[in-house]
């Protein structure tokens, strides 16, 4: 019983140290509220120049474009040797060498500012993740 218990608790920890550990959506929004008040020349001291900057008044929005690398995926095909047919005859298999798809990683990221302030932001994207 006190072993089982220890493996439960051991096992409770690693769960919540991974979880800790992964980047979420989540997370990232919870940084970009971290921006909401912050003045316009603070944002771009943090993030850098932006992508795009628009304006549809009474809002000015910048959005940051950022790209994180690839994710690739692989998908191949193989070959086989075996017996078909009426009489046993060996009949072989074959395949295509595989592909992998680059996928690129980015995350788009726009801040809404009125009077200069940060005021809300948005997000789109694969790579917009946070721990």
């Amino acid at each position: 019983m006190r072993i089982s218990r220890l493996l439960g608790t051991l096992a409770t920890m690693v769960s919540l140290a991974l979880l800790g550990g992964c980047a979420t959506t989540a997370g990232y929004q919870s940084m970009l509220q971290t921006w909401v008040g912050q003045n316009e020349q603070s944002l771009v001291t943090g993030w850098g120049a932006p992508s795009a900057v628009s304006e549809s008044p009474p809002y000015r929005y910048l959005t940051f474009t950022r790209f994180s690398g690839y994710d690739y995926t692989t998908v191949g095909y193989g070959y086989g040797y075996g017996y078909y047919g009426y009489y046993g005859y060996p009949w072989y298999g074959y395949g295509a060498p595989g592909y992998t798809y680059a996928t690129p990683i980015i995350c788009t990221t726009m801040f809404a500012l009125q009077n200069g302030v940060v005021v809300n932001s948005s997000f789109q994207g694969s790579g917009c993740v946070a721990n």
